[in-house]
């Protein structure tokens, strides 16, 4: 696959792709109604184009895009043929592995990059379960998240200390 320059993405050729398919596949598996499915379909093009945009960053998806991204994967032949065409790479989507450790700014990091590129307010679909919006930039310290792609399995809230607790 031919990569392309970050510079060279289009996030309005990224955002006019369209799949029928898999939004009822995630109106069906997660009982999201067809404006909550078209939501996080909209966020999760979002977020891969973040990603193609930002090649050497690792950023994590939260729960809901994760979702949405698992179900666009399955479709292998049109994911495959979306990275190539609208991100000019494949964005592999890489978890972690229980006990891995993981990275502990990640979140924030995520968040931080999807203001800055999508405007402050972001849709409630870019928020992490139990984590303090308002405190990005903080280190989000748990030992509890090794095993999840973004810390979505734990209730982690930021303490007045910086530290995360659960």
């Amino acid at each position: 696959m031919d990569q392309s320059h970050p510079s060279d993405i289009s996030l309005d050729k990224v955002m006019t792709f369209r799949h029928p398919g898999l939004l009822l596949r995630v109106q069906k598996k997660y009982s999201w109604s067809p404006d909550q499915a078209e939501d996080v379909f909209q966020d999760m093009k979002r977020f891969l184009y973040l990603c193609a945009k930002n090649p050497s960053v690792t950023y994590a998806p939260p729960e809901k895009i994760d979702d949405c991204w698992h179900e666009f994967i399955l479709f292998t032949l049109d994911y495959f043929k979306f990275c190539k065409d609208h991100l000019g790479r494949f964005i592999h989507h890489k978890p972690q592995t229980p006990g891995g450790g993981g990275d502990k700014k990640v979140i924030p990091r995520t968040v931080e990059a999807a203001r800055a590129e999508f405007g402050q307010n972001l849709s409630s679909i870019w928020y992490y379960p139990g984590f303090k919006v308002d405190a990005v930039g903080e280190d989000h310290e748990c030992d509890k998240c090794a095993g999840s792609t973004n810390c979505q399995s734990v209730s982690f809230v930021l303490g007045e200390d910086g530290k995360g607790k659960h």
